[in-house]
């Protein structure tokens, strides 16, 4: 999405707090995702540019994967599940 321009002229430019609240949402237009490792906190960092949102990666699961039949609208349908052993 592209960035909101400024006000140059009019009222809403006499004011700044207009053009404050422009910069702001144009920080958030230009946020980036990235992903940290697991054991890592989450993390927000703000620039006057953007804003970059830190994840952990997920943790691995161990899971195993089933095929079982399940009734959909009266027919039989072969879907894979995810199973873990408590």
């Amino acid at each position: 999405m592209a960035n909101i321009e400024k006000y140059s002229a009019g009222a809403l430019a006499k004011t700044k707090k207009a053009n404050e609240m422009i910069d702001a949402i144009n920080s958030l237009l230009n946020m980036e995702f990235l992903t940290v490792e697991s054991n890592e906190e989450p993390e927000v960092q703000y620039s006057d540019n953007n804003v970059v949102l830190r994840i952990p990666e997920p943790a691995t699961l161990e899971y195993d994967e089933m095929s079982v039949i399940i009734c959909v609208n009266g027919s039989p349908v072969t879907k894979v599940i995810l199973a873990k052993d408590p």
